[in-house]
């Protein structure tokens, strides 16, 4: 990834400088729970259906007495017959 800083606030005459460079990408899979809070899950490289899954177990471990709510998008990965087999439709009402 190569990082852009459209526009920054200055002293008039003055040069702001952030110094730029290629990176390995990261990818951020991100839970907010009830109370506000964000649990984040990083990753560099390549996220993949396994990974997501992993991701969704934890957060369900760690939060397994409250109730929670998935709203996601239609990324192959949560359209994906993997994701979906791990979908209890007994918990769904």
């Amino acid at each position: 990834m190569q990082p852009t800083v459209p526009y920054a606030w200055q002293p008039k005459g003055e040069i702001i400088e952030v110094p730029s460079e290629r990176s390995k990408r990261l990818n951020v899979l991100g839970f907010l729970t009830c109370d506000n809070r964000f649990e984040p899950f990083c990753f560099e490289g390549h996220v993949n259906t396994d990974i997501v899954i992993a991701c969704f177990d934890a957060f369900a471990e760690r939060h397994s007495k409250t109730k929670r709510v998935v709203i996601m998008d239609n990324a192959s990965i949560h359209t994906s017959g993997q994701f979906l087999d791990c979908i209890s439709i007994d918990d769904c009402k």
